[in-house]
């Protein structure tokens, strides 16, 4: 008795985790693996483990460029990005939070805090860190977007078309508005049920 084959679809759906290079040099053979096996929980297991995998290393294929090590010195200069604008977003946070909420509550004695940390800072150092830093991370930013589309047809690809969802919506007017009035709207709420409860 042959062993029980795992369904076409969940075979496609799995296969489908891959990135579209690497499916399109092993996506048959795994297919044809995961029609044989019984889909067990195991098998999935180590076919999503593998996706992630593949999606973390990108596949080099016989006669194209390894883009291995330009992924990885554009992952550590996205890392890098992050935290060069992470001090500036606390302090704008935390300057957002002062103005909204008397000092006696959280968030807000916390966000004087955090302010005042940077209100000591020496003028020279605030500067770097509330000015420069940013500015690196901006350059760092774009660069990395930059390099990362050039190199990836798929994220120039998801990029065209977040750019036409964006047109389409921009022929809504007021679909927008009805989403930008509601996420307001939610907000205005949250605030003043935070200050109710506060006293």
């Amino acid at each position: 008795m042959r062993p029980r084959t795992s369904p076409p679809v969940l075979s496609r759906l799995l296969v489908g985790l891959y990135p579209r290079a690497w499916r399109a040099r092993y996506g048959d053979e795994l297919a044809a693996l995961l029609e044989e096996a019984p889909p067990s929980p195991g098998v999935v297991a180590d076919v999503v483990r593998g996706a992630l995998a593949a999606r973390a290393t990108p596949l080099s294929l016989p006669g194209g460029p390894d883009m291995t090590g330009h992924s990885r010195v554009q992952a550590l200069a996205s890392l890098l990005a992050v935290a060069l604008v992470l001090p500036s977003l606390a302090f704008l946070s935390a300057a957002t939070v002062r103005l909204m909420q008397p000092r006696e509550y959280q968030p807000a004695r916390a966000a004087w805090v955090i302010f005042d940390f940077f209100g000591a800072l020496p003028r020279e150092l605030a500067a770097v860190v509330l000015l420069a830093a940013p500015a690196l991370a901006l350059v760092l930013g774009l660069a990395v977007a930059w390099r990362r589309l050039a190199d990836d047809p798929e994220s120039r690809t998801d990029l065209a078309a977040l750019g036409a969802a964006a047109r389409r919506m921009s022929r809504h007017p007021a679909l927008v508005a009805a989403i930008l009035a509601a996420l307001a709207s939610a907000a205005v709420l949250i605030f003043a049920a935070d200050h109710l409860i506060a006293g």
